[in-house]
């Protein structure tokens, strides 16, 4: 089957099936349902970034305030979601960005958004791979530029399956977030110019001073060791009581923090019960400090990298089950070294590095982190220390922003040079 055909039937399960069962049956594609239909037209801009979500939102921040310091500009930045929007709207704007919400993947309505558009180029963040987009744009000659780009061996895999579409409409550029990730991109498209960049996600950590004021402090009282077990899954709960019940019983004067990943509607009572027989206390009904021996559960939202700032030790959840771990850097620019399971796939972006470096620690189950976090209560390392070491490392993979803004404003004047020639 030639790409032609291909695309075809693509648009046509696009009109036919796909945007109207989502129209009907997604509720977050109901917001800005109207621009997703290309009502009213998008608006003009130098550059169309496409950010999936509220994540790569962040990093189109990043990039967006790279080009606008390069002099680059006006920006669109398009998302799928409304937490991605919300956080264009909110943070855009100083960078001469604009967001709305992403046209629906249809040939057609792909087209028709970049005449709208007329971008001198389209930047996708991470995983974008829409071959409604991907083929508009090359049919008009628009060039496109996969930025802060990863694809796991797994994705490969289902890409693979359409690989003869994809080579003929690929990106024209791509700069993966480690040489792996650029194996990957350059099997599936043999012909783009692939290389490597500096994950954005290290331009966008923060390793200043702590909050100020700290809304845990009431909780914990001055001079008793705080563990924190955070962003922790309801599906590692039993481990982690056992985690619990061994750093409580070898530090009786101890008190330890709870942080559920997902507080809201019964999520709360499930973890008392499986805290049972257990001294806790909801964050939510205390009105003084816990006593030694304590669990604080902790239900409600916006405290959690406060409390790490007060920890001795702590460790984050979605790692001992296979969900891929949470942000295990948090706790670190707090100056405490986490501890994760063994399951952390979502960032094996920050490298081995730092556990080789005695920056983050890794075990296998709930019996061996009791025993872990117990001896980190015994000594834990300086957290200026920690700190002044994460950030140096740190500092040491900054600057993807910058590389891939040069990068793409190349591509610009190599368009600017193309369109005076003819």
């Amino acid at each position: 089957m030639n790409t032609s055909t291909a695309l075809g039937i693509y648009q046509l399960v696009q009109r036919r099936l796909a945007i109207p069962v989502l129209r009907r049956s997604s509720p977050r594609l109901r917001d800005g349902l109207s621009q997703r239909l290309l009502q009213p037209p998008l608006p003009a801009a130098r550059i169309w970034l496409q950010a999936a979500s509220a994540g790569e939102a962040y990093l189109a921040l990043e990039l967006a305030r790279a080009l606008f310091e390069g002099g680059v500009g006006p920006l669109l930045c398009t998302t799928n979601t409304r937490q991605g929007y919300d956080i264009l709207a909110d943070l855009g704007a100083e960078y001469g960005l604009t967001p709305a919400y992403c046209p629906f993947d249809s040939p057609d309505l792909m087209a028709r958004a970049l005449k709208m558009i007329d971008p001198g180029a389209v930047v996708l963040l991470e995983t974008e791979l829409w071959p409604g987009l991907l083929a508009s744009a090359k049919t008009r000659g628009t060039p496109v530029l996969s930025v802060n780009a990863r694809m796991s061996p797994r994705s490969l895999s289902h890409y693979s399956l359409a690989k003869g579409l994809l080579a003929d409409i690929g990106p024209d550029a791509v700069l993966a977030i480690s040489e792996a990730d650029a194996a990957r991109y350059r099997a599936l498209f043999p012909d783009a110019d692939v290389e490597t960049m500096p994950n954005i996600k290290f331009d966008r950590l923060d390793t200043s001073s702590p909050p100020s004021p700290n809304k845990a402090a009431d909780a914990v009282p001055a001079d008793t060791p705080l563990a924190v077990i955070g962003s922790a899954r309801s599906a590692e709960a039993p481990q982690l009581r056992r985690a619990l019940e061994i750093l409580l019983a070898e530090h009786p004067l101890a008190v330890a923090g709870v942080f559920p990943r997902h507080v809201h509607g019964r999520h709360p009572q499930s973890w008392l019960r499986v805290l049972a027989g257990m001294p806790v206390r909801l964050r939510s009904e205390m009105h003084g400090p816990a006593g030694p021996g304590e669990i604080i559960l902790w239900d409600v939202f916006g405290q959690l990298g406060h409390a790490y700032h007060l920890s001795s030790t702590a460790f984050v959840g979605g790692s001992l089950i296979p969900k891929g771990g949470q942000n295990f850097l948090e706790p670190l620019a707090a100056g405490v070294v986490p501890h994760i399971g063994p399951h952390w796939s979502n960032f094996a972006w920050v490298g081995e590095e730092l556990f080789r470096d005695g920056l983050a620690r890794r075990v296998s189950d709930g019996e061996e982190l009791g025993r872990e976090m117990a001896a980190a209560l015994h000594s834990p390392p300086p957290k200026e220390e920690i700190r002044r070491d994460f950030a140096e490392y740190v500092d040491a993979r900054r600057g993807g922003a910058r590389q891939a803004a040069a990068r793409i404003m190349s591509r610009l004047d190599t368009v600017a040079r193309k369109r005076d020639m003819t």
